[in-house]
């Protein structure tokens, strides 16, 4: 993997890659990132502004999607 600087990210201290669900469920929590439910899942309560535009959505031209959108 790259170094950080070398991709032009400065100051982003310590990268975490391709972590586990376990791992990542760990950082989450000792981060206080969210809260554990009490199923055992992690809840994060992201605000109100959750929803995104719908001139947002991008479609990749392959399969499957090549033949179940009406490209136009």
């Amino acid at each position: 993997m790259k170094d950080t600087a070398s991709l032009g990210l400065d100051g982003v201290g310590k990268v975490f890659h391709n972590l586990s669900y376990d791992e990542l469920f760990e950082h989450e929590k000792a981060r206080g990132e969210g809260r554990v439910a009490e199923n055992g899942a992690f809840s994060v309560d992201t605000g109100i502004f959750t929803g995104r535009s719908p001139k947002d959505k991008y479609f990749v031209n392959q399969d499957p999607s090549t033949k179940y959108i009406a490209w136009g």
